[in-house]
Parts: C-alpha cells; sequence; structure tokens
C-alpha cells in the first residue's frame, strides 16, 4: 500500500504522524487495529511525500467480510491547522479465501 501525504496549506508544516489502522468500519474506534505509523519530517507549502507499506497482514481477519485501511495524516495533532477535515482517507475492502 503506498501512501501520500500533502501540505495543501499556505506555510509549512513541522514534524507530524501518519498512522494506519484496519477496521471492519471506517471510523477509528476501539475495534480499529493500527498497522503502521510513519514520521513525516516536516512539509513546505504544496509539497508531498510518498511511503510504502509492506506485509499489510493483521491477525484475526474473518474471511468473506469487508474491511477499511484507515490513513490519518497528523494522527497525534501535532500540527496547528485551521481544519482536520482532509487529514483522514480510508480504502475498503473485501477480505475472501
Amino acid at each position: 500500500m503506498s501512501v501520500t501525504v500533502s501540505n495543501s496549506g499556505a506555510g509549512s508544516a513541522g514534524p507530524f504522524t501518519v498512522k494506519v489502522w484496519i477496521s471492519g468500519s471506517p471510523v477509528i474506534d476501539s475495534n480499529a487495529v493500527l498497522l503502521y505509523t510513519w514520521s513525516v519530517p516536516g512539509l513546505s507549502a504544496g509539497q508531498s511525500i510518498s511511503n510504502t507499506f509492506n506485509n499489510l497482514v493483521a491477525n484475526g481477519l474473518i474471511v468473506h467480510a469487508d474491511y477499511y485501511l484507515i490513513t490519518k495524516a497528523d494522527a497525534d495533532n501535532q500540527i496547528t491547522e485551521t481544519t482536520k477535515a482532509d487529514n483522514i482517507s480510508y480504502r475498503d475492502f473485501f477480505v475472501f479465501r
């Protein structure tokens, strides 16, 4: 899985954390399982950075079920922003055998 984060703001963003979860719903809650944490050193205005996560495996996945990979930039709320609505995205997928 490849993740790209972009700074769409007018100013630079300092260091922040990106996290990736797997869940049975598109919400980060107590049922979501954290798969990866990525430390980003910072981004200038308009800059993007990408990272690839390999071996996305979570124990206990039920076959024949829908799941979501949820990615959240600035997951630890390290950056002061006017809106955080664009910091999260998800993709659904189906596990089968």
